[in-house]
């Protein structure tokens, strides 16, 4: 049997092509409708526990190393998850310092926060447990939200409002907003005089969370009495916790 030069030359270009394709199963050269010859990727997906080797941009990945498989893409430099972009959590705010949160299951980029003045623990079912018409800060009471988010220039901007009153009687109420913090409580009294202010200015965000530095605020009252419904000391404050919530955002 003859074979034509043309049928020859198109048997070596396929079995040219075969032992590209069996020596680098994810770069693949073909022949394009004008008879040029090029390279094209040919994405593989994995699953396994560890992240495959000399990935290519496009690559997916079943990360099956955690409880639940994680799926990712290579993005020519990170495998970057796409099962996540969202994740809601709580931490504890229990003095001034920083306040360090871990554990997101991607890198945030904003972040934002919701606490509430004598909310101290996770599960609460009571009143200020001091007395009726306590005049100290155990009594005051207001709700804050606030935010981060990292701009394109590596910047951030924050911001949080707080409103707040007193359960003793409402003759005024406590306001605070801050453009140099996320986080912000302002304890006032009945009369909306200072009891304690206590502020979260974000540091930044981590590969899997983000820093706060905290600072607690000494109130200006005192009325010293033996009666804890009474008695009220401006350093009252040192004493309080806030549980925070908070929503990441890829």
């Amino acid at each position: 049997m003859t074979i034509s030069l043309m049928n020859k030359n198109f048997l070596i270009l396929t079995l040219a092509l075969i032992v590209s394709i069996a020596i680098n199963a994810q770069e693949v050269r073909v022949i394009d409708n004008k008879g040029t010859l090029e390279t094209i990727r040919n994405n593989q997906v994995t699953t396994a526990a560890i992240a495959p080797v000399n990935p290519l941009e496009g690559d997916v990945w079943f990360d099956t190393s955690g409880t639940t498989s994680v799926t990712k893409t290579f993005d020519g430099t990170n495998w970057v998850s796409n099962s996540v972009n969202v994740y809601n959590g709580f931490f504890i705010v229990t003095g001034s310092g920083v306040t360090t949160v871990s554990a997101i299951p991607f890198q945030p980029s904003q972040v934002s926060f919701v606490a509430h003045a004598n909310v101290e623990s996770l599960d609460i079912n009571a009143d200020n447990g001091v007395g009726n018409n306590a005049r100290g800060i155990s009594n005051s009471q207001g709700s804050m939200n606030g935010f981060a988010r990292l701009n394109s220039d590596n910047s951030i901007t924050q911001q949080v409002i707080f409103s707040g009153t007193h359960g003793n009687s409402i003759n005024d109420i406590s306001r605070f907003s801050s453009s140099s913090n996320c986080l912000g409580l302002r304890y006032g009294d009945q009369n909306g005089s200072l009891l304690g202010v206590i502020t979260g200015a974000f540091t930044g965000f981590t590969t899997d969370g983000f820093t706060i530095n905290v600072t607690y605020t000494n109130g200006v009252i005192t009325a010293n009495s033996t009666n804890p419904v009474v008695n009220v000391q401006p350093a009252d404050v040192q004493a309080e916790d806030v549980v925070v919530l908070f929503t990441a955002y890829r």
